[in-house]
């Protein structure tokens, strides 16, 4: 089974709208930052199978002989002292599979949330963010590699809820938060997942390590743990090695009693 993966398009265009104050002793609004890309990919099959599922079991491309969207998105930031917002949305199919418990739909929410940070050691979030989960990234320029991992298929890959993210000195952090349950914006009345995360570098940051967790019930049937490291080193400006490794537990209660609805 061979297969040949091309990427046509990737364009990534940033553009700042600055707020203007007529009246000099005014001060200057901070700027709205808008950024936004498109992401575009063509993929072949050489032995081009004619059944299901068409040898389309890679993630995020399920395609053959196909110039494909991945995903449009547009991305809003503002600051306002110590108060900053942030509206990030998708088009696409990568965009409905991410948001794979909305409504069906290829226009999806990937981020949207609100920070307050009360002092430079210590930033508060709430609204839905993207995971900090695995080394990949669901906006693919970001990404070293362009396909995206079968552990990163996986998910998740949003969160909905509070977090705290704390300064400890130096180049160590943590960040603790409480959010519905995985990948899920709305769940009325369902349990709460805990997240986590401890991140440190090394003085020159070449080295940078990030141990992340998410556990809690689901729903009344499922539970599900999750601890993830990621590790980076960066051998020039140019070259650097990243690993990335990952444990989930699931455990399922069957009991015929419990009757949930979602």
């Amino acid at each position: 089974m061979k297969e040949l993966s091309m990427i046509l398009m990737s364009i990534v265009f940033n553009q700042a709208i600055f707020s203007q104050v007529t009246d000099s002793t005014k001060k200057t609004s901070p700027p709205v930052t808008i950024t936004g890309y498109v992401d575009g990919y063509y993929r072949y099959n050489f032995n081009n199978p004619k059944t299901a599922p068409y040898n389309s079991l890679t993630s995020f491309t399920r395609s053959s002989n196909s110039f494909e969207l991945g995903m449009a998105s547009i991305r809003a930031d503002h600051s306002f002292g110590k108060v900053s917002a942030t509206i990030d949305l998708g088009f696409g199919t990568k965009a409905e599979e991410f948001a794979y418990n909305d409504a069906n739909t290829r226009l999806a929410i990937k981020q949207l949330y609100v920070t307050y940070a009360p002092s430079a050691a210590v930033k508060f979030t709430l609204g839905s963010w993207a995971t900090h989960i695995g080394y990949e990234l669901v906006d693919p320029y970001l990404n070293r590699n362009y396909s995206m991992s079968y552990m990163f298929t996986n998910g998740p890959f949003t969160h909905t809820g509070l977090k705290a993210d704390v300064s400890l000195g130096g180049k160590s952090a943590f960040m603790l938060g409480v959010t519905n349950p995985i990948d899920f914006r709305t769940a009325a009345g369902s349990p709460k997942t805990i997240i986590a995360q401890f991140s440190t570098a090394s003085k020159n940051d070449k080295l940078k390590a990030y141990f992340n967790f998410a556990g809690g019930k689901q729903n009344d049937y499922k539970k599900l743990v999750q601890g993830d490291i990621v590790a980076t080193y960066a051998v020039s400006g140019q070259f650097s090695i990243g690993v990335n490794g990952t444990l989930q537990s699931v455990k399922a209660d069957l009991d015929s009693n419990k009757v949930s609805f979602y």
